[in-house]
This record gives structure tokens, C-alpha cells and sequence, in this order.
């Protein structure tokens, strides 16, 4: 008997341990959260394309870094600033006047990879109207283009404003208002593709907060690095961890109208979710949990929802949280898992009608003892249910 017990430790230490390497090598990998700004006109008949001094024509901006704490759509709109006050078809006179100029509309597209050795990439396609650009300005030809661009000093390094006699390369990109047709035309194969996925796009997803509530101290601990580490926000002390909560949140339903949920091991009724491990991507990690959680494969069908907050406080540093919720299809003879586990005790698929019921009826106590974590389940089930169908791609 005693042989047999230790046995069965050494098996339950065996299973529990690639979980525990896991969540060690979590603590080391890094995550870069990257935005893609493309820029139509308040009109929407044109965009703002990005030319060098060597006369290519780019969609967007350089790929813009969010540094920790920082909100996304600042981010966005103070990359964009400088590039529309150095526009030609641009009035504004200052950085405030710039800024102030772009507005910030929501996510279009989304992009995803692996970088080694544990750096996990995603990228944010976003999209921002710019009021006073002329549509009807007919742009320059390619060849002419780098005489066209107006080259100026780093006013900042230099300490005042360049002259048009030398010829480094501008410090900024130079954004220039172009019509779509022409556009089309000048853009690579590539820009050409995601501009017309933008342009296609229906759905445009607006960046929701999650509602304060409590921290939770064990999801910060497993919180992936924030990439890179080396800004921190005004006022606090360096040396203060940085953390990305970056979590995917899968949303299945089936043909019957029946929502797949996980039976949680406290009881509790909540989405397949988790958070990424090392080395994986986001749509990974989502198909990873669908499984472990509810024992169903699924494949992604799009971009739901993005959450995104920061200054939540745990042991005296701060972290910020990036929740991804995306849709996915399992096959319609899935068997759901029913063998309870360290993961969950199971899944169910409970009809909309159901739920919907139940947030209408039950009370707020109620609620709390049949659905984990009701106010962020309540705003990604309304969310959905307000705009089904209204996804954006994961290229």
C-alpha cells in the first residue's frame, strides 16, 4: 500500500510539473504590444499614405510601441500627431493643434507571431480620421516624390528647426492625403491587401475598460513582461515591475443557439479563457484552454472585443491587462468534457435565452454564486450579443 501511494505521488507530481515549468518559463517571456495607424480623411474618400525621401509609398506608420501604462489610443494618436504637423495638406500649426487634429476611431485588423527566443508580437491595426486634409488633392507623382518631401533636423537634437539645404532623412515620416483610387495604385501588394480589408471592414471595435474591481494578485504574478521595459510613467520609481495581463477569451456558439462554458472548479459558470503561455500566441492560447477547460477543438473565426486597462496595484507594482476575446467555431459532434481535472469540472452549452434570462431576473447575489466574475462576463455577453457577427480579422 505504501508503495502504491508513493506511486501515485510521483504520477500526480509527474502531471502537475510541466505546469509549474510552464508558469516559470510565463514569468521570463516577453510580450510587445504594436500598433499599425492607418489614416482616412474625415470624409473617408481619402487616405493618408507615408512617403520617404526615396518616393515609396507606405500604408502606415512604423510599427508604434505601447510602453507600459499607457493607453492605447493615446498611443496612436501621439504617434500620428507629428507626421500630420509635418504634412503639406496639413493646417495645423502645433503639436496640440496635430493631435488634436486625429481622432481615434477603434480596431480593424489584427496580426499576431512569435519572435524567438520567448517573445510573443501583437499587433493592432488602428484606425484614425484626420480632420482639415483636402480629398481632392491630387498627390505628386512617384518619381517626383522625393524632391517633394521637405527635409528637416531633428528640431529636439538640433535644438531649432532644420533647413531645407541639407539632406538627411526627415525625423518624422511625412503624411500626405491621397485619394483612394490613387492610392491603390501606388501601394505595394501587401499595403494594398490591408487596405482593402479596412476598407471592407464593417466592424470597427471601439478599445472597452474593464470595470474596477478587485486585483487579482495570482493573475498579476502570472502576468507575461511588458515589451520594452525600459519606459515607466510619470512619477513612479524604475525598478517597479511592468507587467502585461494579456488573456484570450474564447466565445462558441453553435447552431442551436447554445453558448459553450466552462464549469469551473469553484462551481462557477464562465468563458473558455487563460492566459498565454510562453512561446504562444493569443489565438494559441485560446484554442489551448477551449480544449484543456471543455474538451472541444475550435478554430478562430475573428477578433470579438479588445479589453484594455492599466494601474491596477499588486506588492506595490503595477500591471497592465489586455483581454482579447475572439470568436471560434467547434464541429457540430463535439463532445464536451465531463471528467472534472486540475483545469475545470466541465462544460455546458446553455441557450442565449438562458442567460439572457438569468441577467434580467436573478439578483446581483444571485448572479455571483452561478457566474465567475459577473461584471466583465455581463460586458463581453452583451457585447456580443449587441453586435454578433461584427469581428474583425486575425491575420
Amino acid at each position: 500500500q505504501q508503495q502504491q501511494q508513493q506511486q501515485q505521488q510521483q504520477q500526480q507530481q509527474q502531471q502537475h510539473r510541466p505546469r509549474q515549468l510552464h508558469a516559470t518559463q510565463n514569468r521570463h517571456n516577453s510580450v510587445e504590444l504594436v500598433l499599425r495607424v492607418v489614416a482616412l480623411s474625415a470624409d473617408k474618400q481619402s487616405v493618408y499614405v507615408v512617403t520617404d525621401t526615396a518616393g515609396r509609398v507606405a500604408l502606415s506608420l512604423p510599427s508604434v510601441h505601447v510602453v507600459p501604462f499607457q493607453p492605447i489610443s493615446a498611443a496612436a494618436v501621439q504617434a500620428l500627431a507629428p507626421a500630420v504637423g509635418d504634412s503639406p495638406s496639413s493646417s495645423s500649426s502645433s503639436p496640440a493643434a496635430a493631435a488634436a487634429a486625429v481622432a481615434f476611431c477603434g480596431v480593424v485588423m489584427c496580426s499576431e507571431s512569435k519572435q524567438p527566443p520567448a517573445v510573443t508580437s501583437v499587433c493592432l491595426w488602428v484606425l484614425c480620421h484626420i480632420s482639415g486634409g483636402d480629398s481632392n488633392q491630387t498627390p505628386p507623382a512617384a518619381s517626383a516624390s522625393a524632391s517633394a518631401v521637405t527635409s528637416t533636423s531633428d528640431s529636439a537634437a538640433a535644438g531649432g528647426p532644420g533647413t531645407a539645404t541639407a539632406a538627411p532623412p526627415p525625423a518624422s515620416p511625412t503624411l500626405q492625403a491621397t485619394p483612394l483610387v490613387i492610392a491603390l495604385e501606388r501601394l505595394s501588394a501587401q499595403d494594398r491587401t490591408a487596405l482593402s480589408r479596412v476598407l471592407e471592414q464593417q466592424a470597427v471595435l471601439p478599445l472597452v475598460s474593464l470595470p474596477a474591481g478587485e486585483t487579482d494578485v495570482a493573475a498579476a504574478e502570472r502576468a507575461l513582461w511588458v515589451m520594452p521595459c525600459a519606459d515607466h510613467p510619470p512619477g513612479s520609481q524604475r525598478g517597479v515591475r511592468s507587467h502585461l495581463d494579456i488573456v484570450t477569451f474564447a466565445i462558441c456558439v453553435n447552431a442551436r443557439e447554445q453558448m459553450l462554458l466552462v464549469v469551473e472548479r469553484s462551481g462557477l459558470l464562465f468563458f473558455p479563457a487563460g492566459h498565454v503561455d510562453a512561446q504562444e500566441t493569443f489565438v494559441e492560447a485560446g484554442v489551448r484552454e477551449t480544449l484543456e477547460e471543455a474538451g472541444v477543438v475550435v478554430r478562430q473565426s475573428g477578433l470579438a472585443q479588445v479589453i484594455y486597462g492599466y494601474g491596477s496595484h499588486f506588492h506595490g507594482g503595477r500591471y497592465s491587462h489586455l483581454h482579447l476575446v475572439i470568436t471560434a467555431n467547434m464541429a457540430p459532434d463535439s463532445v464536451l468534457k465531463t471528467t472534472p481535472d486540475h483545469e475545470s469540472r466541465g462544460a455546458v452549452l446553455m441557450p442565449l435565452a438562458e442567460i439572457i434570462t438569468d441577467f434580467r431576473t436573478m439578483p446581483p447575489g444571485g448572479l455571483a454564486h452561478k457566474y465567475r466574475n459577473v461584471a466583465e462576463f455581463a460586458l463581453i455577453f452583451n457585447w456580443y450579443m449587441e453586435n454578433r457577427g461584427r469581428v474583425v480579422p486575425i491575420v
